[in-house]
């Protein structure tokens, strides 16, 4: 599966607002940047709008515009849904695989 394919940016954003939660930390602005900057911002708002018609990320954190900006509201809790854990729990086997990769990035860099 491509880095930059739907399927994966929206597993990134969900895998890291699941890491989040489970860290019981607020999310980070700087990392969703970065997951944007990675595969363009367009591609990222589109995927992210989809997340949240879906019902895998809560409409209060994140605002997008007409012209596709996209606004960051930081909230106590992290944004991931019911819905987007149990998506993340039924593709388990994509979550091994990011794992996988992030730890073998971590032993490159």
């Amino acid at each position: 599966m491509s880095q930059n394919s739907y399927e994966t940016i929206e597993f990134k954003i969900l895998q890291y607002l699941k890491e989040c939660r489970d860290n019981v930390e607020q999310i980070n602005p700087d990392q969703i940047k970065k997951i944007a900057d990675s595969v363009g911002s367009d591609k990222f708002v589109s995927v992210l709008s989809d997340l949240e018609k879906r019902g895998y990320v809560d409409k209060k954190t994140f605002e997008i515009d007409p012209q596709g900006f996209l606004t960051i509201n930081i909230l106590k809790d992290s944004p991931i849904t019911d819905q987007g854990l149990q998506f993340l729990s039924e593709n388990s086997s994509m979550t091994k695989l990011y794992k996988a990769l992030k730890e073998v990035k971590f032993w490159l860099s």
